[in-house]
């Protein structure tokens, strides 16, 4: 997307997607800045592969490049099996002292694998 994110702040994003509709939401810091219609409407997730977060892969197996990484900090990554209304994306934008798990995948479970430079700043920073 077009969405600007690299000006040196740290930033709050949350992207919603329903799959009847195919509708694609983008929050920044709260406020709904991005929203496009049909992606990939009626498609589901399969069980089991890998979620690969700041990486680009031309193909399924396909190998990474590192011209092609992310370059930033990412903290508090969480899934939800549900959307999330733009209230609660709000408050979790807004107060920083609220819990945020996600209900299908808390940033704590997560498995991080071959990072660099890996730290787990605070939100509130």
């Amino acid at each position: 997307t077009d969405v600007q994110l690299a000006d040196g702040k740290l930033h709050h994003v949350c992207v919603t997607w329903k799959s009847s509709s195919g509708q694609f939401k983008v929050y920044k810091d709260g406020a709904l800045v991005k929203t496009i219609d049909n992606v990939k409407s009626g498609e589901k997730f399969n069980a089991g592969g890998t979620w690969v977060i700041g990486q680009d892969q031309d193909s399924v197996g396909g190998g990474f490049q590192i011209v092609d990484s992310y370059k930033g900090i990412l903290t508090e990554v969480n899934i939800w099996s549900k959307i999330l209304g733009s209230g609660e994306i709000q408050r979790f934008a807004n107060d920083c002292g609220l819990p945020m798990q996600g209900n299908y995948k808390a940033y704590s479970n997560f498995t991080i694998s071959k990072a660099t430079g890996l730290i787990k700043p605070s939100c509130c920073s």
